[in-house]
């Protein structure tokens, strides 16, 4: 009579338990049912969304849905969150013809991605913002065509500005109000003017207010809407605000609310970072003006929809990796900030322009 190894036994016993316990595979029609994406009638089938075709892309995968009657693509919006849950991914939501698609995107994004600046799209005025998982995200800020960045300190908020500043010198005039005085001091050797009290911001603002009644005038002699329009020589001006908090006399706020309200046309456009843009800091008729928004980690829901928009509280969930975003603009995307430190943005704008001139001075 032959005797069974112990050994044998065990192994097979543990087999059997791993495959009694094995987890499931998740299927769609799962996810649709947990998600409540469902329509249940009496004495009837229960109704799910049908896959009508999936298609894999560089970020991950499309999926084609068919709503049953019931249920729309709002349903989907409202479930959004559990929606990223369950395909453990960042997605996108777009209608297409009475249907659905359903961009699932899966790819990791680099915790860290040194500053570069490839061939810009067709765009007025571009800048690039980060790498989300679909590619270098693109923000046209002639078209926005203000910027608001908010973040705990260390976030990465300055770092982008940086950027914005690589970008967009030599094909826009700069000018920063840097309250804080040491971040940007070096673009003064470069032309651009730089504003570090309150009195030479107030002098900033002042002068904006001029020029934008000035091109105001311009344009409308011309008979033209906007600057994109206008045949003469009228550049694009770009003001950064870094940190919006520390702007606090009554007189800059209002000379900022009015350019943030009637500067679209003319060419001017306003970045402002700032840790928290709470009413006491930015009402909330001006904190609309900005169309284009990037939050980074904050540190609950509240502040999140502060930023992005009562129905968008993904800031709060950040992982916690400098740099790490998500953007506001045509698309809400989940991006990763490029890195310039200081030293960096420095070299890049001396090997450019070797011999720069002189900043004008503030009165």
């Amino acid at each position: 009579m032959s005797h069974q190894n112990p050994v044998d036994t065990w192994v097979s016993l543990l087999v059997k338990t791993y495959k009694t316990f094995q987890p499931k595979k998740t299927t769609l029609n799962d996810i649709w049912t947990n998600c409540g994406l469902v329509v249940r009638r009496n004495k009837e089938k229960p109704l799910l969304p049908v896959k009508l075709s999936e298609r894999k892309r560089p970020y991950g995968r499309d999926l084609l849905l068919h709503i049953p009657v019931g249920l729309s693509d709002l349903d989907f919006y409202r479930r959004y969150e559990k929606l990223c849950w369950a395909f453990n991914a960042e997605i996108e939501l777009e209608p297409v013809n009475g249907k659905l698609l359903i961009r699932i995107m899966d790819q990791q994004l680099q915790k860290v991605i040194p500053f570069d600046l490839p061939q810009p799209p067709t765009m007025a005025l571009p800048v690039p913002v980060g790498y989300s998982r679909a590619g270098l995200e693109w923000l046209d800020l002639a078209a926005a065509p203000h910027f608001l960045v908010a973040g705990t300190p260390g976030s990465g908020k300055s770092n982008l500005l940086h950027c914005l500043c690589a970008a967009l010198y030599g094909i826009a005039d700069i000018r920063i109000i840097d309250l804080k005085r040491l971040e940007f001091s070096y673009l003064r050797q470069h032309g651009v003017t730089v504003a570090a009290t309150e009195k030479e911001a107030a002098r900033v603002l002042l002068d904006l207010n001029h020029e934008m009644d000035r091109r105001l005038a311009v344009l409308e002699a011309a008979g033209v809407v906007k600057v994109q329009d206008y045949d003469g020589n009228m550049p694009f001006i770009v003001c950064i605000i870094d940190e919006l908090a520390e702007l606090q006399d009554d007189t800059c706020h209002s000379l900022l609310n009015r350019l943030l309200r009637l500067a679209r046309a003319c060419g001017i456009s306003i970045v402002a970072a700032t840790q928290r843009p709470s009413t006491a800091i930015i009402s909330g008729d001006s904190r609309a003006q900005f169309a284009a928004r990037l939050c980074y980690r904050v540190a609950d829901e509240v502040n999140s929809r502060m930023v992005l928009g009562e129905t968008c509280s993904r800031a709060a969930y950040l992982p916690t990796v400098p740099g790490r975003a998500i953007l506001r603009w045509d698309k809400t995307r989940e991006v990763q900030t490029m890195f310039l430190p200081v030293a960096e943005a420095r070299k890049r704008l001396y090997e450019r322009c070797p011999s720069p001139p002189e900043a004008p001075g503030i009165a």
